[in-house]
């Protein structure tokens, strides 16, 4: 592998596009560009080819290490190699390590950076707390579109675990099961997936990490009787997978906190003014101060609202919003994408909604109800097969609403509050309106 690398590279100073399914091969691929002193992006084969394409044109590699060769001509560009030794490049600590691309409100992905240091940091603060040993055995479950499936990789490696890599047609079927045959000690999930796995059949599981969604009181309930070192974890993709851990909570509702920064320290702060700390219990603006290479140590996070589930997947509703609005006619001059709760507090299920408008109306600041229909035309399923071409398949909205006017705020920032609230009366309330919905929904009727 290092060979053929070490053949078609001029220089470690660029990047290599990781294409191809979850295997060994990947985990090969990944040590054989670090060891030539490059970085990596991860592409999933499963992502619409426009949204591959955009990441590989930023990313500007010349080299792509995929298990796919699609034709014959692809085939004869196979890169030449042959055994020989290789010393791994002394490289500095600043140097890039791997990028990560989340969405972008533009509608083109953006790519985050991660430096040795950055990743290096966190391993070396965080492995012991989150369990990580030469006895692990670490299920690799998260998709390669994702940051935790690096944090997977090589926070596994580094502790000598041994990592567990599933088919991923075997992922989507059966996760209990692959858990059962596999039996890994250790599993990173998001809440919503672990949900899906019965704790009384995974008898093998010591530690299970969660990130990616908040953390509901059910969710340690359910995995309390089973011995299970239950972890709760949060982390932006700006950053390293991680960055605050909650490893000790006595209660299900201690574990529903996102703990404590490690090997970072956090601030809550003002939103109008950074320079402000705010007292506890205020709701304020996320800034994490650490080893990252950017202006005075910081980087910003926009604090999440405790009332909504952000997705593992890091969804930026701005390139929702951009790419539906260029599958609608001309004349659908306004569209808002909201993720809409359902469900109880212990138990929440999100719900990606668009909200759109067919003509331009005058914008509505006042608290008057805002009116709200289901979709009629075009047709969700036309609209859907669009987005399928551009967005992955959980950045498709699965609720489709029309409203005669968007609420803005007095600033003239689109009034997200209300749209949840409104999206939430419709889809809990009003039943006709649910009712004529999802027909639209499962049959494409305008």
């Amino acid at each position: 592998m290092l060979s053929k690398i070490v053949n078609v590279w001029y220089s470690s100073e660029i990047t290599a596009d990781i294409h191809g399914e979850k295997s060994a091969w990947a985990v090969v691929s990944i040590l054989g560009v670090l060891k030539f002193g490059a970085g990596f992006v991860l592409l999933d084969p499963s992502l619409p080819e426009p949204r591959l394409r955009s990441i590989i044109y930023q990313v500007g590699s010349r080299v792509l290490l995929s298990s796919h060769v699609d034709s014959p001509s692809h085939a004869q560009r196979r890169a030449p190699g042959h055994a020989t030794s290789f010393t791994a490049l002394s490289q500095p600590s600043s140097k890039i390590m791997y990028a990560v691309f989340t969405s972008g409100s533009s509608g083109t992905p953006k790519g985050v950076l991660v430096t040795h240091v950055n990743f290096c940091s966190a391993v070396d603060h965080q492995l012991v707390l989150l369990g990580f040993t030469r006895e692990s055995r670490v299920l690799d479950f998260a998709s390669y579109a994702f940051d935790a499936a690096v944090h997977n990789v090589i926070a596994t490696l580094v502790a000598r675990g041994c990592l567990c890599i599933p088919f991923e047609e075997t992922c989507k079927n059966d996760l209990t099961k692959i858990i059962s045959v596999m039996q890994p000690t250790m599993a990173n999930l998001t809440p919503t997936v672990a949900r899906l796995v019965d704790p009384e059949a995974l008898k093998s599981l010591k530690t299970l990490i969660l990130l990616g969604e908040p953390v509901t009181a059910r969710d340690a309930e359910r995995w309390r009787p089973h011995n299970v070192h239950f972890i709760n974890t949060y982390g932006p993709a700006e950053r390293t997978p991680i960055s605050t851990i909650n490893s000790l909570s006595a209660s299900a509702e201690e574990a529903m906190r996102i703990g404590k920064g490690v090997g970072l320290v956090t601030w809550i702060v003002d939103p109008e003014d950074q320079s402000v700390l705010l007292p506890p219990g205020c709701t304020g603006e996320l800034l994490l101060e650490g080893p990252l290479k950017i202006l005075n140590g910081f980087w910003k996070v926009q604090l999440v609202n405790p009332g909504v589930v952000v997705d593992f997947t890091h969804i930026e509703l701005e390139e929702v919003e951009h790419h539906i609005l260029k599958c609608m006619p001309s004349r659908a001059a306004q569209v808002a994408a909201e993720v809409i709760v359902l469900g109880a507090e212990t138990d929440p299920k999100p719900v990606l909604t668009a909200f759109f408008i067919q003509e331009r109306t005058t914008a509505t600041q006042t608290d008057q109800e805002v009116p709200c229909t289901p979709v009629k035309y075009p047709t969700v399923a036309t609209i859907k097969k669009k987005l399928a071409h551009h967005l992955p398949g959980y950045m498709v909205p699965a609720v489709f609403l029309s409203v005669l006017e968007l609420p803005f705020t007095a600033t003239g920032k689109t009034d997200r509050r209300r749209l949840h609230e409104t999206g939430r009366t419709v889809l809990l309330t009003e039943r006709g309106c649910w009712t004529r919905l999802s027909s639209s929904l499962a049959k494409g009727v305008p």
